[in-house]
């Protein structure tokens, strides 16, 4: 769904708003659709839509409807012209999301109230994460995406570039992303796999360590800190990263694999293979995961 829109001329001749929102109870069924990468990548806002027979409208901060049959490539934004079809719109799309609402996360995958509450003290929880969806107030406080696509395009480079093995040349560019949007999660965890690539371990441990302060649910920071610990033979840190990743993902895959691997080295075998069976359960063919499980089950 494309919401990004060139800007539209002030006036739009021969269209009868209020002869189409007359029209709008007996037309066929409203179709909705959605766009939340923005908002689980980036911190902006939602974008939600919901189209009624030839009319969309767009739910964002900066709110759109479209006369898709007269505007087919979204240009003119009727809007400003009739309040009360947009009231109409926004209330049959408040309708879906309320019967619609998303299933509760799972709780924690076998974490006891003393390791919760020993990680929370530590710092690695959060009672209230960032990335809940917000209600509808919250989301008209959040960046509009439709501003923010230059931002976007930059991060695209920069990721491209980190994936092609030019982290020197993607560094910058995400330092720049994060000098004016401080909040941009995904920008500064790259930053983070950028630095690691340069041989900067400490600026990477930094980078993802303050992702975990600003959002403490945002579990890709708290795999790769384990990862960096596990491969560094610090076995208890590692350890304490990937039941942070359980508790905030309790279907992880590589938390449970990589929590076993810390166990072992540990000598915790039973946690390790408590664990290992439950990776076993989430890629049931993942002969790598079998193996270890054999090998683990042996000792």
């Amino acid at each position: 769904m494309d919401f990004l829109h060139v800007p539209a001329p002030a006036s739009f001749e021969g269209i009868s708003l209020l002869g189409a929102l007359k029209n709008l109870e007996s037309a066929p069924r409203a179709v909705y659709s959605e766009s939340i990468y923005a908002h689980d990548a980036f911190g902006w806002a939602p974008l939600r839509a919901l189209r009624v027979g030839k009319y969309k409208y767009i739910q964002a901060p900066k709110a759109e409807i479209y006369d898709l049959a007269a505007d087919p490539g979204e240009r003119v934004n009727l809007l400003s012209q009739n309040s009360a079809m947009a009231a109409e719109l926004q209330n049959r799309l408040a309708a879906v999301l309320v019967r619609y609402k998303p299933l509760r996360r799972p709780e924690p995958f076998a974490l006891s109230p003393e390791t919760l509450a020993e990680l929370e003290s530590l710092g690695y929880l959060a009672a209230a994460p960032r990335r809940d969806a917000p209600g509808a107030g919250q989301e008209n406080s959040l960046p509009d995406p439709k501003d923010r696509f230059a931002e976007f395009e930059l991060y695209q480079n920069a990721y491209l570039d980190f994936t092609e093995g030019r982290a020197a040349v993607a560094i910058p560019k995400l330092q720049s992303i994060l000098k004016s949007d401080p909040q941009n999660t995904l920008a500064r965890f790259h930053l983070g796999e950028c630095y690691l690539q340069m041989k900067r371990p400490r600026d990477a441990l930094s980078e993802w360590t303050t992702i975990l302060k600003l959002e403490p649910d945002y579990a890709p920071a708290a795999e790769a800190l384990g990862d960096y610990w596990l491969e560094h033979n610090d076995y208890e840190k590692a350890r304490r990263r990937f039941q942070q990743v359980l508790a905030l993902s309790p279907e992880s895959f590589t938390g449970h694999f990589q929590l076993a691997a810390a166990d072992e080295r540990l000598g915790l075998l039973s946690e390790a293979r408590q664990h290992l069976e439950m990776a076993c359960k989430i890629a049931p063919h993942d002969e790598n995961c079998a193996s270890k499980l054999k090998a683990l089950t042996q000792k």
